[in-house]
């Protein structure tokens, strides 16, 4: 009798977890939500779906499709906005999705009391400073293409700059 006693906390452990991580998912998407809808939004193209939104920021892996990379390319094209100014507020970027040529400056604008830290990889790290802004070469990645970039300690993408 113990031992499926045991194993019934156990099974209903696994349970009560799964449902606060579900919980705490929402919490933090609608968290997501409430935090991005304080951002200004200049163009109706920056305004992504929540779904929109996770699979565009969600990169290919090595075993996707082919199929997959490329509505992955075509859904981050269709939803990039092209313009030269990128506002980081509380590591939210604005617009999530921006388009730019190769070559050309792109300012990065933090309004928080606080610096970040923008990375695009570990050779192409900028830091701007508190309520400040940064113009940096839109040529880090040496050629054309999709750039996630993380803010601060994040290990998620907040953004991405296409380069073409």
């Amino acid at each position: 009798m113990n031992k499926n006693k045991h194993l019934f906390l156990k099974y209903l452990l696994l349970v009560l977890i799964a449902v606060m991580l579900f919980l705490g998912y929402e919490f933090f998407q609608q968290q997501i939500i409430t935090t991005t809808a304080a951002i200004p939004i200049s163009s109706p193209a920056q305004e992504l779906s929540s779904k929109d939104f996770a699979i565009a920021f969600q990169q290919p892996t090595a075993s996707s499709t082919q199929s997959d990379r490329l509505a992955h390319v075509d859904l981050v094209v269709k939803d990039a906005v092209s313009t030269s100014t990128l506002y980081i507020n509380s590591c939210l970027s604005n617009p999530p999705i921006v388009s730019i040529k190769r070559g050309l400056g792109l300012t990065l604008v933090n309004n928080d009391s606080v610096s970040h830290t923008i990375i695009f990889s570990p050779s192409a790290t900028f830091v701007v400073a508190t309520s400040s802004s940064k113009i940096i070469k839109a040529d880090f990645g040496k050629t054309v293409g999709i750039y996630p970039f993380r803010c601060d300690k994040a290990t998620t993408t907040i953004g991405i700059v296409i380069i073409n």
